[in-house]
């Protein structure tokens, strides 16, 4: 203003007047910033066609944020006008079931399918004769895949529809398809590392050092999908790890938990890592990263594209089906030879079968909707509510204080991990004041600098 005069303040006010319709102006910027320059010229030759004030039109014909923002509010408020409104991004949709978000749907839908599962297993164990765990697996497989096939049969029209685009996929992309492969043969890889542990561990060593999946699930997040977890979400799966340990640990013959029986040596009393005892803890190691590792890898293949989520459960439940086959055979092919895959199945086993296939689809669900490590937490409160009702209901197991804290644990770590801390459950009035370090951003235009024009 002082280099161009009255004239060049006036010639500015008109063109504001004229060209920012409030929060218009930045959706329809390149036509009316563009247009600016022009009514300037024309009105005034001494002002640069790319240059209005301390403003630099950009090339997408936005305003660059800056000095010139102030001096717009100023010309603005002494024009009689108001400044506009800041416009703020639309928000993303969240998925939603039944108007609920499907984050916290599968979740709870998993948990409460997870915990029914372990008593319809029992009771197939007790109603039937001496089925083949394999076989059940295996049949598990084929009925998942199956659901599959059905689910996208909805989604797309028919069943023609559906083969269409399940064979595009497998033969459209044949590399693609063959990843889906890696997460059975991580678990595949685990449960022979399980079994071995267990050989060359107690019960109890083993199975609280093999809860360290959980973090180890977290760590593979961080490092292969970029995931980000606070200080207080990391303190709070050490919790959680604690707390399943605790709830899963092994009981004796009494019921009373049993000794963890570390490798001493007898001679010394030192604890000692011997060739059987270091297999031992190596093998049960390698388990708990082949188990986060096939979960993290999952979530990657399931969120990577926004391909239908049954039509990735087919290709998941393809190479289940091969995998288990091979693992029916190799653990029960005398067996099978002798009587048929399908021995001694009955509708009790039917009824296992369809728990596995559609807890297979909603831990799909929970992985594309939320993430592995919420599945670690779903998994978790579920063994705390089949621990209770084998208590309570089948008078199954003693609950002893070493439960109780590592229930509360569990609780605790689940609550904490999602942000939800005892003071959200008090009332407003007693919740402590929030302190913002940013200062609110200036809706109206009120001039920083009073009297500058």
């Amino acid at each position: 203003v002082s280099r161009g005069g009255p004239q060049l303040a006036l010639s500015r006010d008109s063109a504001f007047r004229r060209c920012i319709p409030g929060c218009a102006r930045k959706a329809k910027g390149a036509s009316l910033v563009n247009r600016r320059p022009l009514d300037l010229m024309s009105r005034n030759a001494a002002v640069p066609p790319a240059v209005v004030g301390a403003q630099a039109v950009t090339s997408g014909g936005e305003l660059e944020a800056g000095h010139g923002e102030e001096e717009e509010s100023d010309l603005l408020q002494t024009s009689g006008r108001s400044a506009p409104k800041t416009c703020k991004p639309e928000p993303v949709p969240v998925p939603t079931f039944c108007g609920l978000p499907a984050k916290w749907v599968s979740l709870v839908s998993l948990t409460l399918h997870t915990s029914c599962q372990v008593f319809v297993i029992k009771s197939a164990r007790k109603g039937s004769g001496p089925y083949l765990n394999s076989s059940v697996i295996f049949v598990a497989e084929i009925t998942k895949t199956c659901w599959s096939i059905c689910l996208i049969a909805q989604d797309d029209g028919g069943f023609g529809a559906a083969l269409k685009a399940i064979r595009g996929k497998f033969f459209g992309d044949p590399l693609g398809t063959l990843l889906f492969c890696v997460p059975g043969i991580c678990y595949v890889i685990m449960n022979n590392l399980l079994f071995f542990s267990l050989e060359k561990l107690s019960a109890a060593v083993q199975q609280v050092t093999y809860q360290l999946k959980i973090l180890t699930a977290a760590v593979l997040s961080v490092a292969m999908l970029r995931k980000e977890i606070s200080l207080a979400q990391w303190a709070s799966l050490v919790v959680l790890v604690i707390g399943v340990a605790l709830v899963q640990w092994p009981r004796d013959e009494s019921g009373s938990p049993a000794e963890l029986e570390l490798p001493y040596d007898p001679e010394t009393g030192k604890l000692t890592l011997g060739g059987d005892a270091l297999a031992g803890f190596a093998a049960v190691l390698a388990a708990a990263f082949m188990g986060g590792f096939g979960g993290v890898y999952m979530e990657l293949m399931l969120k990577k594209d926004s391909a239908s989520i049954w039509l990735k459960n087919v290709q998941l439940g393809f190479f289940g089906m091969i995998f288990g086959l091979a693992g029916a055979y190799y653990t029960d092919g005398a067996k099978i030879r002798e009587k048929g895959l399908l021995q001694h199945f009955t509708p009790w086993t039917c009824g296992a079968v369809y728990a596995l296939s559609t807890g297979g689809l909603l831990v799909a669900v929970v992985i594309r909707y939320a993430d592995n490590i919420l599945r670690q937490f779903s998994t978790a409160l579920s063994i705390f509510i089949t621990s209770i009702c084998s208590a309570v209901i089948l008078r199954e197991m003693s609950l002893d204080s070493m439960f109780v804290l590592g229930a509360l644990l569990v609780i605790g770590a689940t609550f904490t991990y999602n942000g939800v801390y005892p003071s959200s459950f008090l009332p407003a009035s007693a919740q402590p004041a929030r302190t913002n370090d940013k200062a609110p951003p200036v809706t109206q235009g009120k001039s920083h600098a009073s009297g500058r024009l």
